[in-house]
């Protein structure tokens, strides 16, 4: 049944080689995230560590992005279909939907062999998948309907 989902929302998504590269779009935008809050964060501090985060950076992407891939494709897809036939779509569902499950899902994971790296995962887990969920949907929303829930929200996604 789970596999049958998955096909499902494969088929309905990936039709053409543009839904591909906004997928990828998403998981890269996804991966850059946490990267870029932990640079803003120790330029804003004055840390000195930046460089050392500099050249973890490509082992911390090479390790994130297939994790955030596989997140979309089994996640992010099925979800996506879900918000669509109940007809919830909208800038705000995706991103708190991406978000909650970008918190949970390091949190289940890697809970069992450490709380507290599984907590400070959650946390660029959240930002992940609210950033891929985000652009998933701008990618996918037609501009005027984009604008128009841009006017109708005082929240400021």
């Amino acid at each position: 049944m789970r596999w049958l989902i998955l096909k499902r929302s494969w088929e309905m998504w990936m039709t053409s080689k543009a839904s591909i590269f906004l997928l990828l779009k998403a998981v890269l935008a996804g991966t850059l995230m946490p990267l870029a809050i932990l640079t803003g964060i120790g330029l804003l501090t004055g840390s000195s560590d930046i460089p050392l985060l500099l050249d973890w950076a490509p082992i911390i992407l090479a390790i994130s992005f297939p994790a955030n891939l596989v997140a979309a494709l089994l996640l992010g897809l099925p979800l996506s279909k879900l918000l669509t036939r109940t007809g919830l779509e909208s800038r705000a569902m995706y991103v708190g939907v991406g978000a909650v499950f970008g918190l949970f899902l390091p949190l289940v994971s890697l809970a069992p062999f450490s709380l507290p790296a599984a907590l400070a995962l959650a946390l660029f887990g959240a930002s992940s998948g609210a950033t891929m969920a985000l652009v998933w949907w701008r990618g996918r929303c037609p501009a005027d309907e984009r604008k128009r829930q841009s006017e109708g929200n005082s929240g400021g996604l």
